[in-house]
Parts: structure tokens; C-alpha cells; sequence
């Protein structure tokens, strides 16, 4: 059932939210529809609504894209600085190594004995080591 003076349905685009004019024209029997104002007018309105969003959509590819390749780039540069880190480190725990050996070496008994007699230090006789008592240094 027809009603009389209704228009034909419409669709809602999602991105813009716009109702736009439906996507079928009804042809005329006997041949292909000649183009007049109106229906070029529909068609330009199309693709322009049309062409916005496709250049959106390119732009924000391409800024994807962009923010990919930087977030890679920082992802390398950071892997680099804690490679180099990590050597230094390894270079840093061998000299501590190498000094926790020199310091054992050098509180050695044997090794302090033999630089006492380098520097022609002799052992003390115990008969000249006096003690103090602590009540020496208190007044009478």
C-alpha cells in the first residue's frame, strides 16, 4: 500500500550521522534514466560525504603508521643503551672481582709479614708492653 506523497527511505552513516538519500534510483522503464540536476546533485552529495571519511581513514593509517615506526625506533635505542649498560656492568663486576682478590691477598698473614721485613720491622719483646689500667689516668 502506497502513500501519497512520501519520500523514499533514507539511511544513517554512521561516521557522520547524516541521513542520506537512499542508494537506488528507480529506473524508467524502456532504457537508462536521464541524468537531470537533481540526480547528479544526489550523486555529488554522495561523494562527497563519501570522500571525507576516506581521507580520514588514510590520514589516520598513515599517522599509525608514523607512531609504529617511532615507537619501534625508541624500542631499538632503548635495547641499545641497556645492551651497552649491561657490558658496562660486566666490566664493573670484573674490576670488583679482581680487588675483592687483591684485598685478600694483601691481609694474607704471609703477605703482612713479608712487607713488615721490606720495611725492617721486627717482632716487640713481650717484657716491654705495659698495659695501663684504667685508674692511672684518674686523679689521687
Amino acid at each position: 500500500m502506497a502513500v501519497t506523497g512520501a519520500r523514499p527511505a533514507t539511511w544513517l552513516d554512521g561516521l557522520t550521522g547524516r541521513l542520506l538519500p537512499p542508494a537506488r534510483v528507480r529506473r524508467r522503464p524502456g532504457g537508462s534514466t536521464p541524468r537531470t540536476r537533481a540526480s547528479q546533485g544526489l550523486r555529488i552529495r554522495r561523494e562527497a560525504i563519501g570522500l571525507p571519511i576516506v581521507l580520514g581513514a588514510i590520514l589516520l593509517a598513515a599517522g599509525l603508521g608514523l607512531f609504529q615506526i617511532s615507537l619501534s625506533a625508541n624500542v631499538s635505542a632503548a635495547g641499545y643503551s641497556i645492551s651497552s649498560l649491561e657490558d658496562r656492568l660486566a666490566e664493573l663486576e670484573a674490576d670488583r672481582q679482581e680487588l675483592i682478590y687483591l684485598i685478600g691477598q694483601a691481609q694474607s698473614p704471609d703477605r703482612i709479614a713479608e712487607r713488615a721485613r721490606q720495611l725492617a720491622l721486627t717482632p716487640i719483646n713481650p717484657d716491654f708492653i705495659r698495659f695501663a689500667s684504667p685508674l692511672a689516668d684518674r686523679h689521687p
